[in-house]
């Protein structure tokens, strides 16, 4: 998910960016009805604090259906992105949320017994269909992506980074002992 303590701490010290993002599974939703990210650990609404703490536009950079929340029940998983990139959609032009990124693309059977990533792709480890990868090009080919205008993002002043490299002087390194 995002770490949003990280994202505060920044905010507070000054730090500024363009877009706010996030990662989002299917973990995170307790078995929700809700829209996934609206309802985190009782009511708690990822799209309103990002928008609320930040005005920024939001991206959501990895999202996924878990493979240790529906096991081996492929369509069960192919149905929760479709829901998820349907409602999201829905509520999008609300928080100027720009897009999001399906994770992970293969299934990666290499990796460490227990790890999400063995069986969490779209397509298998050899770039075979699976039910998840047919949902995800079903809803994009019924143009879902682009069936309205791209949502009109939060007005805030410009580029937050200044091209110019801050001087040495500027730069803190942080050890961890710093208070929140």
């Amino acid at each position: 998910m995002v770490s949003l303590g990280y994202q505060l701490r920044l905010w507070r010290d000054g730090v500024r960016w363009d877009l706010s993002g996030f990662h989002w599974y299917s973990k995170f939703d307790g078995g929700s009805a809700a829209i996934p990210g609206t309802d985190f650990g009782g009511g708690y609404n990822i799209f309103d604090v990002l928008k609320n703490s930040f005005a920024r536009p939001i991206v959501c950079t990895e999202f996924g259906a878990n493979y240790s929340q529906f096991g081996a029940h492929d369509a069960a998983r192919a149905a929760w992105l479709t829901r998820t990139m349907t409602e999201w959609k829905s509520i999008s032009a609300n928080y100027s949320f720009l897009f999001a990124t399906v994770y992970e693309m293969l299934d990666e059977p290499q990796t460490r017994a227990g790890f999400e990533q063995q069986r969490i792709g779209i397509f298998t480890s050899t770039g075979e269909d699976k039910p998840q990868s047919r949902a995800v090009r079903a809803w994009i080919s019924n143009d879902n992506s682009t069936s309205s205008p791209p949502p009109t993002p939060s007005p805030f002043p410009g580029p937050s980074i200044d091209p110019t490299p801050a001087p040495a002087a500027n730069l803190r390194v942080l050890d961890g002992t710093e208070p929140l």
